[in-house]
């Protein structure tokens, strides 16, 4: 059979399991507020009337196997869509000039410009590619979905945004990029303006947590791979009530590593800045209850149109950037998923 209406297709990290979850009663929220227990959420990096939460009932879940994947045979919609802006290399550049001078005028220390990739689509089979991902990925979080109004996502992400579970919660800063190039882990070195990135996330995390007097235990910083891709990391460990969890989670998002810091003025400069929406491209994305909830920031993803698949890819910006460096980092960020899409 051939999918055509609402589902998701998820795979957990480090995890062998696969779920579905179809869903003709998906439906959109506009507030944080309204969100109800034991749901799947596909929030946007800002909430918008275009651009809501959307929510799926969990209850419909159930556990599927590859054979059952494949069966799927899911494609894209042959509805037109939006089409997303896509600027230029001269145009990135220019951008990334603009955010420079904001940092040099003092009035934010990094931004996190984005861009979007258009890769021709030669109608493959969407259920390969969603399994190819899970085989390739094995430290990300999987998915594939489509929502209610014909949009098609796809992605791995390397990045926990919050895990609650138990009175227990776990996040992570994640920052700092850099290829692989067959090098072991503890051999790769870091630059001062990775390092200086990663820092920023880590005060953030740091600062929310002391907001709410909650004492947390820190693991890192230490260097994890991503697929052929290296980066900073550090985990964060607290106990918390569930009113309190809840809360933290909307302070987590966006995080420094994908929007900026400070993060609120980071944020209009991008939406100023970048001709295209980002939509739900660091947004986040996954298992919600108020008592327990794992959720994921959307990074390595993709939205999927007929003709073209469209990779959303970024960097973050700050007074050291290099402009064709930054530019070559999204070059090899996209690669995640253009190198599944070109082997099948």
């Amino acid at each position: 059979m051939k999918e055509q209406s609402p589902f998701v297709l998820y795979r957990n990290p480090k995890e062998e399991i696969c779920y579905y979850l179809p869903d003709k009663q998906a439906y959109s929220l506009n507030s944080w507020k309204e969100l109800l227990d034991d749901a799947f959420v596909f929030a946007p990096f800002v909430i918008s009337t275009k651009n809501p939460i959307w929510v799926f009932n969990k209850a419909k879940q159930s556990e599927i196997k590859p054979s059952a994947i494949r069966e799927l045979k899911i494609q894209a919609n042959p509805n037109s869509q939006t089409i997303p802006y896509i600027a230029s290399k001269n145009e990135y550049k220019d951008n990334l000039k603009a955010i420079k001078d904001k940092i040099v005028q003092g009035a934010i220390n990094k931004a996190v410009l984005s861009r979007i990739v258009e890769v021709e689509n030669k109608h493959i089979d969407l259920s390969l590619l969603f399994l190819q991902l899970t085989e390739k990925y094995p430290q990300a979080f999987v998915y594939l979905l489509r929502l209610p109004d014909g949009q098609l996502w796809c992605g791995a992400s390397p990045e926990l945004l919050a895990d609650y579970n138990e009175d227990n919660l776990k996040t992570m800063a994640l920052a700092g990029t850099q290829l692989i190039n067959n090098r072991r882990l503890e051999d790769i070195k870091w630059e001062t303006k990775e390092i200086e990135e990663h820092s920023w996330v880590e005060k953030h995390l740091e600062e929310i947590f002391l907001k709410h007097e909650i004492a947390s235990q820190k693991k890192g910083r230490y260097t994890s791979a991503a697929g052929k891709i290296a980066h900073l990391r550090s985990d964060y460990q607290l106990n918390c009530a569930t009113s309190m969890a809840t809360g933290i989670l909307q302070e987590l998002h966006p995080t420094p590593a994908v929007c900026g810091t400070p993060t609120t003025k980071a944020k209009d400069i991008i939406l100023e800045q970048e001709q295209h929406s980002r939509d739900y491209y660091t947004g986040f994305l996954g298992a919600y209850s108020k008592k327990q909830f794992k959720l994921f920031v959307n990074l390595r993803c993709m939205q999927i149109q007929e003709k073209h698949f469209y990779i959303y890819v970024g960097g973050g910006i700050t007074l050291d950037s290099i402009a064709q460096k930054e530019w070559e980092e999204t070059l090899y960020k996209s690669k995640t998923l253009l190198e599944v899409i070109q082997h099948l």
